[in-house]
C-alpha cells in the first residue's frame, strides 16, 4: 500500500485548520504555545506528503514539510521532515493521531511534556 493510500485509509488525507495547541507539563500546568486563537493548516496529500504551518503568540510561527508514513498500528504517523522553520523540528517526528468525525488530534511528547494539537476540516 502506498503512503497516500495509507493516509486515505487512516482518514488523514486532505487539509485541516488549527483549532488549538496545548502543552501539558508534568506538574499539570497547561500552556498555549500559539495563544488562545492560533492560526494554521496541516495538509496530507494523496501522494504521501505533508505540510504544516502554525502561527500565533507567543511562539510566533512554525512550519515544516516532508513525506509522511502511517504506521500499521493505526495510531501513529511519522512526519519525515525535510525542511522546517526550526531545527528542532527536523528529522522523523512521531505523532499519535486520532480522527473523530471532522476533527484530528495529533499528540507527541516534548521532553516530559505532552503536546496536543487539535485540527478541524474546513
Amino acid at each position: 500500500m502506498s503512503a497516500g493510500e495509507a493516509l486515505v485509509r487512516a482518514g488523514l488525507s486532505g487539509a485541516w485548520q488549527l483549532v488549538s495547541c496545548t502543552m501539558t507539563h508534568p506538574d499539570g500546568r497547561i500552556e498555549h504555545p500559539f495563544g488562545p486563537e492560533p492560526r494554521g493548516l496541516i495538509a496530507y496529500t494523496a501522494d504521501g506528503w505533508m505540510a504544516c504551518q502554525m502561527a500565533g503568540e507567543p511562539a510566533g510561527h512554525s512550519a515544516y514539510f516532508g513525506p509522511v508514513s502511517v504506521n500499521e498500528d493505526g495510531a501513529t504517523v511519522i512526519h519525515h521532515v525535510q525542511g522546517a522553520s526550526h531545527s528542532r523540528l527536523s528529522g522523523d517526528q512521531l505523532r499519535r493521531y486520532r480522527v473523530s468525525g471532522d476533527e484530528l488530534l495529533l499528540s507527541a511528547q516534548s521532553g516530559d511534556s505532552l503536546v496536543e494539537v487539535l485540527w478541524r476540516r474546513p
